[in-house]
């Protein structure tokens, strides 16, 4: 009896061939070629109408770990940015040559100081020091090498509070403008985990306002927090009033509007929008 090989034959070499592929795509692959890692980022500004734009010559810590076991290949890795959000890697960052899957995290501005515990340390006591403290921050998991570049969602880890400020009766422009806000019994300072995303609370206290405007605006940043009772006190013609308006849930990177109108004697306010649109995720 005659047995046709050709057919068995086929079968077999089309499944060697799938198995194949598969250990690629899986990291099975030990001898694939160097390949680069490429890096273009973008920001998710605070508010969809407002975007903002990244500032020459500015720099990007960046880690990269293996998926799998957290192995990290590198560590706080600084970068330059341009104003494109085009991150030069250089000769400084490869896929790992297995093909194994990686998780990349960045943020900017650099600091060194993320180095000693892998976290980035804020603080929102005063203005400058919230600005310090204004991180964007993306992380990108289960990356398998590519050639294409890696898109990095950058998003500000901070959230904010903004006040709109109208007159009421027997209230001068004088006194708007000599006017004074504080956010009572909040995190100011606390430390962000570049791996886990997640942010531990340090020290409390008051943060005060930055009134702009002549006094119809307010604004300061916050560490992302629930708040059980949200204390928000107003100074007005060398009188303090205080309102509690209840639990909120400050988020990262949205920002929290409220209508505040002051009048003689204290303040009424609302809560009237939160900012926190979505933006695709890669």
């Amino acid at each position: 009896m005659k047995i046709n090989l050709l057919p068995v034959c086929a079968i077999i070499l089309a499944t060697t061939a799938l198995t194949s592929c598969e250990d690629i795509y899986e990291g099975g692959e030990k001898d694939l070629p160097e390949v680069a890692v490429q890096l273009k980022a973008q920001i998710t500004p605070y508010e969809k109408d407002k975007p903002e734009a990244f500032e020459g010559n500015s720099k990007v810590g960046v880690y990269m770990l293996a998926s799998e076991d957290g192995a990290p290949i590198v560590s706080n890795l600084e970068l330059p940015m341009d104003d494109e959000g085009v991150i030069d890697t250089g000769n400084s960052l490869f896929y790992p040559k297995d093909g194994s899957k990686v998780n990349i995290f960045c943020y900017t501005p650099y600091t060194a100081s993320a180095s000693a515990a892998n976290t980035l340390r804020l603080d929102v006591a005063t203005p400058a020091a919230a600005a310090a403290s204004d991180y964007l921050y993306s992380a990108n998991r289960n990356r398998y090498m590519a050639l294409a570049p890696v898109k990095v969602q950058l998003k500000h880890i901070l959230s904010r509070a903004e006040f709109g400020i109208t007159a009421g009766e027997g209230i001068s422009d004088a006194d708007l403008a000599a006017i004074s806000f504080a956010i009572s019994d909040m995190p100011v300072k606390a430390d962000f985990d570049l791996f886990s995303g997640e942010i531990t609370h340090g020290q409390t206290g008051d943060i005060a306002m930055t009134v702009l405007n002549g006094g119809r605006n307010a604004e300061c940043s916050v560490i992302a927090c629930n708040v059980p009772n949200l204390v928000v006190s107003c100074t007005l013609k060398g009188v303090s009033f205080t309102k509690k308006l209840g639990p909120i849930d400050f988020m990262q990177g949205s920002v929290y509007k409220f209508d505040v109108v002051v009048s003689e004697p204290g303040f009424e306010i609302v809560l009237r929008q939160i900012e926190d649109w979505k933006v695709e995720e890669y």
